[in-house]
């Protein structure tokens, strides 16, 4: 996956240790049966709150294999993690404040792509469904 912010495109790849150490699969999962739970709109709204809130976490993660050389940090230790999230972060605001990037739009791939890649598939379907079973206890 390919997104360009800041005049620039970054190519998103969601490798295993990257994703395992941010661990916003479940956080992902919560927001999806969120959305979906509601019909007046409340929960779409906090559901997008969320994800804002998430989005971060998740391009740095993307980042890490093809674009160590910017936003890299020690994936074992977290050292540097957060000086690369605020890095990012500035990148996002940039990207919805300056560029009128479509926040939207860009959940919209990201979701995608967490739910057409082949690990990250399977692992969001298995917390969905805990996630699932908790809400309905």
């Amino acid at each position: 996956m390919t997104i360009t912010m800041n005049g620039k495109e970054y190519n998103i790849k969601f490798g295993n240790k990257a994703v395992a150490r941010a661990g916003f699969i479940s956080k992902l999962a919560r927001i999806g049966v969120m959305q979906s739970s509601t019909d007046d709109g409340v929960g779409a709204i906090e559901g997008m709150e969320q994800m804002y809130l998430l989005m971060p976490q998740i391009l740095l993660a993307g980042l890490q294999a093809n674009h160590s050389d910017e936003f890299g940090y020690n994936l074992t230790t977290g050292k540097g993690r957060d000086e690369q999230l605020n890095k990012v972060e500035d990148m996002l605001d940039h990207f919805v404040d300056e560029e009128d990037g479509d926040f939207l739009k860009l959940q919209e791939d990201i979701s995608n792509e967490v739910l057409h890649n082949g690990f990250l598939k399977r692992l969001f379907e298995v917390e969905i469904a805990k996630v699932q079973n908790q809400a309905q206890k």
